[in-house]
């Protein structure tokens, strides 16, 4: 395995590289002063010995090496040599080490100078380090986070930690709107159900609808029931800028039940001011043009029955069919709802309503006005949305609006999976900071890492303190960098909540053979399981192996025994699901020989192989 060698200085630890060579100009920083820019094994880290790693220390200017000043590792020589693709890099050849012990790296004062400046001597500098990395059940919390967790939730976190280190749970992604087919497609290909199931609240803002219902948990339930556990993420869709009032069509207070309706006709008038600013009367529906919105407030919903409506008043009323209302994709008759609802608007529609008008009808809610408003911003949950996280959490401004809408929403569906005794692997606000090198892949790390925390801590305020959701186990993601390689332990530690705040840390992974980035899927590497020792290390390193590290996310299944050598089995794998052209299948990541081998390892878990209730 002597490949860990040179790969885990990169991988695990991170190096920040900056393009320089003989030719290069430069400034001293701080008079004389040689300042490190970056380690690769930053101060109080934990490697692994059998890697034997380098080391690399990047300076601010470009280095020399003084001869007969000895650098050393526990009293043995360290061989150095200045990086020949990047001249402010010092490479640290370290000697032999052994597993459990703390190490102390001696660099004496004018053991490095800045180059051709012998005169220009960096200060000493010692970093301290140990070789522990692996699992030590006694280093992790051993309670969640929530003090009023349901006892189902504490169960689960017990047998997760209770196994961690001695198998690791499989796992994969269903697909869309509680889909099954994938994790049915693995179950019928390998002869085996996974351990962990992924779901998704995506397109929330749609439910319920004849193709999307959380209000309907039977996949959860029926996951539980067959002995899997739950993991539940939140592809959280926002609207991308803020909806206004254009006019009001009526206000007031209508109870809207056994098929009542609020007729709205042609005929209505509204004031406005005319062009010198006299005051005027038009038909209500006058200045009514394709692409606005009508929207229906509603309170005093019932839940179990609620149902709304619009139509037009044209002879039989027929249901005005538009795109982009929320609620039902090909028409207004009744649908279920269970807050304000709206139709956008086409040319064949408002020339429908402007002749004959429409009726808000249905049952089960109160209406209390209709409007007509600018456009139903489309939604969307990537980053080149304006949507601000930082806003989002101040009172008082429209994107606290709407996240207080959705996360009440969410709350309501996770109280019926709470209500049935279900605990969640909950992991909300997955890889908020992106790559790094191009910005967030989602609204929530729009602004900064902070940003994201201020969310990730309203989230959870909101949810268990104003709705009494404590059936979450809470699960954050690590950050990547450029390619989908895990971001430095320093990165990755500016954007980690606390200790306090998080159960369990994931890392989403698809890189090395992992097709989704255009790799050749022909080579034998893509059709096997993969190592992942290495970025283990790295999470542990984050959270200074307090949590129990889990693979949210990944391409390519994990090598069982290879993690086990290494006392590195992540708590459990999570596939994403694999499609193309709508079909479910073995289109990216390998077939159904490496589940199969996977899943069959003694060091794995799957559905029915434990009992965490």
């Amino acid at each position: 395995m002597k490949r860990f060698k040179y790969i885990l200085p990169a991988a695990l630890l991170g190096i920040s590289m900056v393009a320089c060579d003989d030719d290069d100009t430069y400034e001293m920083l701080d008079g004389m002063d040689m300042i490190v820019r970056t380690q690769t094994i930053p101060e109080g880290a934990s490697v692994r010995a059998a890697f034997t790693p380098t080391m690399t220390i990047a300076y601010n200017n470009l280095v020399g090496i003084a001869e007969g000043v000895p650098v050393t590792l526990n009293g043995q020589l360290v061989k150095l040599a200045v990086n020949p693709e990047n001249g402010t890099e010092l490479v640290l050849t370290l000697p032999e080490m052994t597993d459990f012990t703390e190490y102390t790296l001696e660099i004496p004062a004018g053991a490095i100078f800045i180059k051709d400046r012998p005169d220009t001597k960096a200060p000493a500098k010692t970093i301290k380090f140990n070789t522990n990395a692996g699992i030590n059940a006694e280093w992790l919390d051993k309670n969640l986070t929530n003090p009023n967790a349901t006892a189902e939730a504490k169960k689960v976190f017990q047998y997760l930690l209770d196994n961690y280190g001695k198998t690791q749970l499989s796992g994969c992604m269903s697909d869309e709107a509680w889909g099954t087919k994938y994790v049915d497609f693995i179950t019928s290909e390998s002869g085996h159900t996974p351990a962990v199931l992924g779901f998704d609240y995506g397109h929330l803002a749609s439910s319920p609808a004849n193709w999307i219902d959380y209000g309907d948990i039977t996949p959860v339930k029926t996951a539980w029931d067959n002995g899997s556990i739950p993991a539940i993420s939140w592809h959280w869709n926002v609207p991308t800028e803020e909806q206004h009032i254009l006019s009001t069509i009526w206000e007031g207070n209508m109870v809207i039940d056994n098929w009542d309706a609020l007729q709205l006709t042609p005929n209505m008038t509204k004031k406005v001011k005319d062009e010198e600013g006299n005051e005027v009367e038009i038909p209500v529906f006058d200045d009514l043009a394709s692409g606005q919105c009508i929207l229906v407030k509603v309170k005093d919903i019932d839940t179990s029955r609620a149902q709304g409506s619009l139509k037009s008043l044209a002879d039989g009323w027929p249901a005005l069919a538009g795109e982009g209302h929320t609620g039902y994709e090909n028409g207004t008759e009744y649908f279920d709802i269970r807050d304000n609802y709206s139709l956008i608007t086409n040319r064949s529609i408002v020339d429908d309503i402007k002749a004959n008008g429409f009726v808000v009808s249905g049952q089960g809610y109160t209406v209390t006005g209709v409007y007509i408003t600018d456009g139903n911003p489309l939604l969307g949950y990537n980053a080149d949305r304006t949507f601000s996280p930082t806003k989002a959490v101040m009172e008082g401004t429209w994107e606290n609006e709407v996240i207080n809408k959705d996360i009440k929403k969410l709350a309501g569906y996770l109280k019926l999976i709470q209500d049935a005794k279900i605990p969640v692997l909950w992991r909300p606000l997955h890889e908020a900071a992106g790559d790094y090198s191009n910005g967030a892949w989602f609204w929530w790390g729009n602004d900064s890492v902070q940003a994201t925390q201020g969310l990730w801590k309203y989230l959870r305020n909101k949810l268990e303190k104003e709705y009494g959701i404590n059936n979450l186990i809470w699960v954050w993601n690590v950050q990547t960098t450029d390619g989908g390689n895990l971001a430095s332990v320093e990165q990755c530690r500016e954007a980690y909540p606390g200790d306090d705040m998080v159960d369990i840390v994931g890392a989403d992974l698809y890189i090395e053979g992992d097709n989704l980035y255009g790799l050749d899927p022909d080579k034998d590497w893509n059709k096997e399981a993969t190592d992942r020792t290495a970025q283990f290390d790295l999470v542990n390193n984050t959270v200074k192996f307090k949590k129990m590290v889990v693979l949210a996310e990944c391409g390519n299944l994990l090598l069982p025994d290879v993690a086990d050598k290494y006392n590195a089995l992540w708590g459990f794998f999570m596939q994403w699901y694999d499609m193309k052209d709508g079909e479910m299948g073995f289109h990216t990541y390998h077939g159904a020989d490496v589940w199969k081998t996977v899943m069959e390892s003694p060091l794995v878990r799957n559905q029915g192989d434990f009992n965490a209730k």
